[in-house]
């Protein structure tokens, strides 16, 4: 039996990466994560609700935000609870580095990157523009509804992300959640579930789901709102968004299905220009949970 976040059902609504693409063999990708599954498994974090029983799991059915235009396709929300945990590493990237504390209030996340079929309800409400195509990008191309969105750059999910209901989460955020509330983990929720080193993306939640949330570590990067600083030096401590001073580059977190394990770990950070669109990125959205209804 394992344990996640609470799933909440929603009631409102080029400077180029430092590190080369490696592509590797579907096969060997198979049995590299095969070879990980028990080992990098780690036990949730203290406090975080089980939505699991006997094995079988217990989902609330999504809807729309009602705050949103009615037009939005449904979003489940996965709720984070607050918490302080120390950010970085000492045995990754220079650019992981300090290790430093940071206090975050309780947040929520999509449960999945952002599809193409919830973005194109943006792009036919004519509150987002359309993706880039070819080259592995997943507009336009039959089958892929369940895929993630990808090919649009930083403010296209911004633009999504304002029409939903949501925003980008900040890097503190997003590596507080796939480490499992902080835990000092390397991977996201044992990573097994990967989709890297494959032939195109996968269905969002196709490989699996860990803590509640699917994809945190592959099928693609996903934009953060923070600019990317080389050192953490300076960066905020309540989990804020690292936006001063302005770079040049906007942080991506994750992995894709194009890169390494050594990519997919939890506290790894790369960096791509805003307006950059690629195959191996995209997104999905955070948002404050919604203030309790008065008595």
């Amino acid at each position: 039996m394992s344990s996640s976040f609470p799933v909440v059902v929603p009631t409102s609504p080029v400077t180029q990466s430092r590190r080369p693409i490696a592509l590797w063999g579907f096969v060997s990708a198979i049995v590299a994560l095969t070879g990980l599954a028990a080992s990098l498994r780690p036990a949730p974090a203290a406090g975080f609700a089980r939505s699991w029983v006997s094995g079988a799991a217990v989902e609330a059915a999504p809807a729309a935000p009602t705050s949103a235009p009615p037009n939005v396709p449904p979003l489940t929300w996965v709720a984070i609870p607050g918490g302080a945990f120390r950010m970085g590493g000492e045995r990754g990237e220079a650019d992981e580095r300090p290790v430093h504390t940071v206090t975050l209030k309780a947040f929520e996340l999509t449960r999945t990157e952002v599809t193409v079929e919830q973005y194109a309800a943006c792009v036919n409400a004519g509150a987002c523009s359309a993706p880039e195509t070819g080259q592995s990008c997943n507009w336009g191309v039959a089958g892929r509804a369940s895929h993630p969105i990808n090919c649009v750059d930083w403010d296209q999910a911004q633009a999504f992300g304002r029409w939903a209901g949501g925003r980008l989460p900040t890097e503190a955020e997003w590596e507080y959640a796939a480490r499992s509330g902080g835990k000092d983990i390397t991977y996201p929720w044992g990573n097994e579930a990967a989709n890297y080193g494959a032939g195109s993306t996968a269905e969002v939640c196709g490989k699996g789901e860990f803590g509640g949330i699917c994809d945190m570590a592959g099928n693609v990067w996903e934009w953060v709102e923070d600019w990317y600083h080389s050192r953490y030096v300076g960066a905020p401590a309540d989990g804020s968004a690292y936006v001063t001073p302005a770079g040049s580059s906007r942080v991506a977190r994750g992995g894709s299905w194009t890169d390494s394990l050594h990519h997919m770990r939890a506290r790894n950070r790369d960096f791509f220009a805003p307006g950059g669109k690629y195959a191996n990125r995209g997104f999905r959205l955070a948002r404050s949970p919604a203030s309790p209804s008065s008595p």
